[in-house]
């Protein structure tokens, strides 16, 4: 077993997964879980890039 820290899980609900996919891309992503309906998905990042990687959704969701 071996422990990893420092660690955030964000979630994204709803139909814009495509703009958070490209994301993917641009961010440093460490694992991507898509939920049971395909309509949400969690991506687990370093908290360290926590603050870049929720304004770059904010700005690809929410600004478009």
């Amino acid at each position: 077993m071996e422990v990893e820290r420092d660690n955030t899980i964000v979630c994204v609900v709803g139909g814009a997964l495509a703009s958070v996919r490209a994301g993917v891309e641009v961010m440093p992503v460490k694992m991507i879980s898509y939920g049971a309906s395909r309509r949400s998905v969690a991506m687990l990042i370093d908290t360290g890039q926590k603050r870049d990687f929720l304004q770059y959704l904010n700005d690809r969701l929410f600004d478009a």
